[in-house]
């Protein structure tokens, strides 16, 4: 009862942790300001509710610009009727909300992924259901290539992060309809619409859903299982929802201004290329040092199974073959530099498909050659997970994303962007100006600065910015011009 008791209490500490660590990262938000394409899919829905205040109208207008956005420039239009509903369409003061929403469904699809994992399948404690995935998240939030395009712009997080999480509750639903009878059916619904909302999201979720059910459906059908009627309508839905949201108009609008389109086959070989490429550069001593700390685990679950592991090779060609695929869509349809909001969920799914190899790989190992376990090596574990906590402050700490919130905060970098932001926006907001003319921002906070208008009123996101407010022109005033103001 004592060793439970002291379980129970690590545990504690390690959600303590977690949320002590997490905090920074949410506390920002309330300096966090629209930028870019916020303003780009948000100008009718923003239009429309100081027109109306009904929400009712603001969502027809949604979907109208949906409509007009997949016949003249993008086909995923899930994703493109989540855009035109970013929180400051409805006024700057909820932008803050767009980290609460991506913070939120990031934590608790990876909570729900891990858990049908750990506890439904491998009858593992809560305590070590928390400790793994709790550690899990904290890692990958902390050092995510940018977290500002994950977790603070809402446009580009909403495209890649929002719905990666997606994807993870949708592979949760799918184990539970393989492993659970009585709930089949409404499980299979559920994965039904989360797998219709992703085909139709980004291309790169999309692609690697259908091909993670395409291998579910086809193991099921070696095996004569009867579930590969589920699996199979899952699948049915999310392809055809993909192939939808490729066949559209707009798509077609889109390629003709791209001239470097690169080739199907060029496409999946340098996405192999480049899959090595952010493997190397992600594999870290921390990372490394979280791996091994989930093998007493390992060992101690696998102690407890009958499965052969009998083909760990392929096991790790696929796995590496899912993690490329995700950058193939960008090469395929643009030629081009991956957008760091796609790096980050390549980056989310490398420990997923990294665990899985380390635990196949040691199931086959142990096959061959019996690998002793101490009995309470397993519970080590909870030390080193504890030190990896204190390592994401310490251990090259000024690039944890907390550090960065904090020291954000700490130099009044952050509260001085929210004032020069203020100031625009009453500008912007000021009936009696029409030709409106803001100084450059000067704090540039790494979490939440996206973009800045220019000098030039023409330049699209001047434009954009302009429309967004119904000014006759909005630019930044020149530095010459504000000497010669101040002189």
């Amino acid at each position: 009862m004592k060793k439970i008791n002291k379980e129970n209490l690590i545990t504690c500490i390690i959600i303590l942790l977690f949320i002590l660590i997490l905090a920074p990262m949410i506390y920002i938000s309330k300096y966090n300001y629209p930028s870019s394409d916020d303003y780009t899919y948000g100008i009718e829905t923003h239009k429309k509710w100081n027109e109306t205040h009904s929400l009712i109208e603001v969502i027809k207008t949604s979907i109208e610009r949906t409509k007009n956005t997949f016949t003249e420039w993008q086909g995923s239009f899930t994703a493109i009727f989540l855009m035109t509903l970013q929180p400051s369409i409805f006024g700057e003061q909820y932008y803050w909300l767009t980290t609460i929403l991506l913070v939120g469904i990031f934590v608790l699809s990876n909570l729900y992924l891990m858990k049908v994992i750990l506890c439904d399948y491998l009858k593992c404690s809560r305590n070590i259901f928390l400790l793994v995935a709790l550690s899990l998240i904290t890692i990958s939030m902390q050092f995510v290539p940018s977290a500002g395009e994950s977790f603070y712009w809402y446009n580009g997080s909403i495209y890649y992060t929002f719905f990666y999480s997606i994807a993870l509750i949708l592979f949760g639903k799918v184990l539970k309809i393989l492993k659970e009878e009585d709930s089949s059916k409404i499980n299979t619904i559920i994965a039904c619409i989360l797998a219709f909302f992703i085909g139709t999201s980004n291309y790169c979720t999309a692609l690697v859903c259908n091909i993670i059910l395409a291998l579910v459906e086809f193991i099921m059908i070696i095996k004569k299982d009867k579930k590969a009627i589920n699996i199979g309508i899952i699948l049915a839905i999310c392809l055809t929802a993909l192939m939808i949201s490729v066949k559209a108009p707009g798509n077609s609008v889109r390629q003709a201004a791209t001239s470097n389109k690169m080739s199907e086959i060029n496409s999946i070989i340098y996405s192999l290329k480049f899959g090595k490429i952010f493997l190397e550069k992600w594999t870290t001593s921390i990372n490394i040092i979280f791996y091994i700390s989930l093998i007493p685990i390992m060992l101690k679950i696998l102690k407890k199974m009958k499965y052969q592991f009998k083909m760990p090779i392929l096991v790790t060609i696929i796995t590496y073959g899912i993690f490329s695929a995700q950058l193939t869509p960008v090469l395929y349809a643009q030629n081009a530099s991956f957008p760091p909001r796609l790096l980050c969920i390549v980056y989310y799914s490398m420990y997923w498909l990294v665990i899985i190899n380390i635990f196949y790989w040691l199931g086959y190992i142990n096959n061959k050659i019996e690998i002793t376990e101490d009995k309470n090596s397993y519970r080590y574990c909870y030390i080193i997970i504890l030190l990896i906590g204190i390592m994401c402050v310490t251990y090259n700490y000024k690039s944890s994303n907390s550090y960065i919130a904090i020291k954000s905060i700490q130099t009044g970098e952050a509260i001085r962007y929210k004032e020069q932001m203020e100031e625009r926006i009453k500008k912007y907001k000021d009936k009696n100006i029409q030709d409106v003319e803001v100084e450059k921002i000067k704090e540039k906070p790494y979490l939440l600065f996206v973009s800045d208008l220019t000098e030039n009123p023409e330049d699209w996101l001047n434009g954009l910015v302009r429309d967004f407010y119904s000014k006759n022109s909005v630019k930044i005033i020149s530095r010459r011009f504000i000497k010669i103001i101040k002189r």
